[in-house]
């Protein structure tokens, strides 16, 4: 059982003490344990123990930014929680039975952002570690922390979804049964004038579809014949307002002339297409479906 000795972390980070202590004290036990072999969880605020780190990275980042204050007890890093006698056992079944439908989801989120460290290659800070350079935080942490917001954050009150897995399903049954934008947004604010007053709802498609950017499953809209002849798509087909085998337009014919229609330039069908290579990495993030 590893017993960390804590009286270092509000040092001044600059000194030789922070150093040889952040060393000594965490760095060489946390690579010690066991099943742990070049990387592990980096606790300064940008990460919040969610990105997987090279010992100098976890060493550069902790110098610069800390250990984020809420990681009292460093559970991720072979520490085992104390006093667990005095755990209301029927909370810890509350909190189960309300995180139920978010199990999935907090499962994608540590496969996406564990994918992301995968090809990271070490790099030594040994000779600038002391310069006085600032960092800017990983653009996949920047990336976590919004989305752990909406997952830590309740749709309402006793919900028992978080808004990450709200919006999470939304989007499925969008994509599922082909619903508008505008059908979309009609439903939320249907929705959020029926739940509880304290909800955490987005107002349109426009809100909950950059938390889906955040997570990587957006689609591409590809304008395409009507006849299904060809994709308004590439160098050869992308400007063009009309199909080049069945001549039809591009553009919906509404009640103006036909300028009006060009100019206002709505499709006459769209495709949804999901990149591939997302796909793909998704896949092979997960462990099962890699193992498999």
């Amino acid at each position: 059982m590893v017993n960390y000795q804590k009286y270092w972390v509000n040092f001044d980070r600059c000194t030789p003490e922070f150093r040889k202590c952040l060393d000594e004290l965490f760095l060489d036990i946390a690579f010690s344990q066991p099943g742990v072999k070049n990387q592990i969880r980096c606790p300064c605020p940008k990460c919040n123990n969610f990105m997987f780190k090279f010992r100098n990275k976890v060493h550069h980042h902790v110098r610069q930014w800390g250990i984020v204050t809420s990681y009292k007890t460093w559970v991720h890093h072979g520490e085992i929680l104390q006093d667990t006698s005095t755990i209301d056992v029927s909370s810890l079944n509350e909190i189960d039975c309300e995180r139920e439908n978010d199990s999935a989801t907090y499962k994608m989120l540590y496969n996406i952002f564990r994918g992301e460290t995968l090809g990271e290659t070490p790099r030594d800070f040994a000779t600038n570690v002391d310069e006085n350079i600032e960092e800017e935080p990983h653009q996949g942490a920047k990336r976590f922390q919004r989305l752990m917001r909406d997952y830590e954050q309740s749709l309402y009150p006793d919900s028992g979804i978080s808004r990450l897995s709200f919006i999470v399903k939304l989007f499925q049954m969008k994509c599922r049964y082909g619903w508008s934008n505008n059908s979309v947004d009609a439903l939320l604010l249907f929705l959020k004038s029926i739940f509880p007053k304290e909800n955490s709802c987005p107002t349109s498609f426009y809100d909950a579809r950059k938390v889906i950017r955040d997570l990587g499953l957006d689609y591409e809209k590809i304008d395409a014949c009507v006849n299904d002849c060809i994709l308004f798509r590439g160098q050869a087909y992308a400007g063009l307002d009309e199909c080049p085998k069945c001549k039809q337009s591009r553009w919906v014919k509404g009640r103006g002339n036909e300028k009006d229609n060009l100019r206002k330039k709505v499709p006459q069908k769209t495709l949804r297409y999901f990149p591939l290579k997302p796909r793909l990495q998704r896949i092979f993030m997960c462990e099962e479906q890699r193992e498999q």
